[in-house]
């Protein structure tokens, strides 16, 4: 059963991507030429959340995501958490690239949550979302790490 919790990010899919949760995975869906969705997977690390209803992400400059953001302003972001499917339609802003010294360039977004949802089954849980292990730990954190650090410093 979905429902509709108004233009903000849920504080329990606010929790994962504040946490330190290995492995969380939001997916980042856009609409490219000819009208078809595009899903990317985009990471904790990847992405803070500014205010309740205000998000930065970064992306891969090159990248089909990046290009249909530019493009349309629009995405919806996707998760699981707390045995439940989110889902935050979002409008964005390309700002300035992030230019971390050490780690590659990445474009950066500003997002406003338009609408969000929350999606339960009566008759199961949700275990889990799109999830992924890090083949060097350490160095990925410390990238994060850096990387969140720039966009929260973001005005």
């Amino acid at each position: 059963m979905t429902t509709e919790l108004g233009p903000s990010v849920p504080a329990r899919l606010r929790a994962e991507i504040d946490g330190d949760a290995d492995g969380f995975t939001i997916l980042l869906i856009t609409v490219g030429d000819g009208g078809w969705p595009h899903v990317a997977m985009i990471s904790a690390g990847e992405l803070v959340v500014v205010d309740d209803r205000t998000l930065r992400i970064a992306t891969w400059p090159g990248s089909r995501t990046t290009a249909n953001l530019t493009a349309t302003g629009r995405a919806t972001l996707s998760a699981v958490a707390d045995a439940t499917a989110f889902a935050l339609r979002i409008s964005t802003h390309r700002g300035d690239d992030l230019a971390i010294p050490g780690d590659p360039t990445l474009a950066c977004f500003d997002a406003v949550v338009d609408s969000a949802t929350a999606d339960r089954a009566p008759y199961a849980d949700l275990e889990t979302g799109v999830r992924f292990r890090l083949r060097d730990p350490d160095a990925v954190r410390r990238r994060w790490a850096r990387t969140r650090r720039a966009l929260a410093g973001r005005t």
